[in-house]
């Protein structure tokens, strides 16, 4: 005759062996989550660049073309709505906050550029003192600057609100920003 164990005696190892194995699916499908989510945060951030970059380069290329097209050669004026920023030559002007204001640069409607950015603006230099000699020989054989040469470097910036900040057209506390800059040289 056959005997049976009693219940509470049994000597079994499939209940400490599927738990383990429990155990480490559950830590792997936990490792798998914080991947994705890492790879969903460098997905948004490159997105986030390429838009920021796409809007600064639209911008900068609005401001050249502008400046370009609306240049009074003969008084050497700027369009309206550019103001000239003398360059000084030690500092590069567009890192100065104070020239970032209205009626020193050039504000961009929203209306051409993607309903993520919040601000775009672009400020013009005057930096034609950094034309390097010579460029021209004068009549008495000296070297010097070409009077009817002058440059510019025009600098693009767009801001960006931070994910989760509303983007109601004012420039929230948290933002990303993005520069983009270019010379130009026109003769007048």
């Amino acid at each position: 005759m056959k005997t049976h164990p009693r219940p509470g005696r049994q000597h079994g190892v499939a209940l400490p062996i599927s738990l383990i194995v429990m155990a480490l699916l559950t830590a792997v499908v936990l490792m798998q989550m914080r991947r994705s989510t890492t790879d969903e945060r460098l997905a948004s951030n490159s997105r986030e660049t390429t838009v920021l970059a796409s809007a600064a380069e639209t911008v900068l290329r609005h401001c050249e073309n502008r400046l370009r097209s609306e240049f009074v050669r003969t008084a050497a004026e700027l369009p309206l709505g550019i103001s000239r920023v003398a360059a000084r030559p030690t500092v590069a002007e567009w890192r100065d906050a104070t020239n970032w204001v209205a009626g020193r640069m050039h504000q961009i409607p929203n209306t051409t550029l993607p309903p993520a950015i919040v601000w775009a603006a672009c400020l013009v230099e005057d930096a034609t003192n950094e034309i390097p000699l010579p460029s021209v020989l004068n009549a008495d054989n000296s070297f010097g600057r070409d009077p009817s040469l002058v440059k510019f470097r025009i600098t693009s910036q767009v801001r960006m609100a931070e994910p989760g900040v509303p983007a109601d057209g004012v420039v929230p506390a948290g933002f990303r920003g993005y520069f983009t800059q270019s010379e130009l040289q026109i003769y007048r």
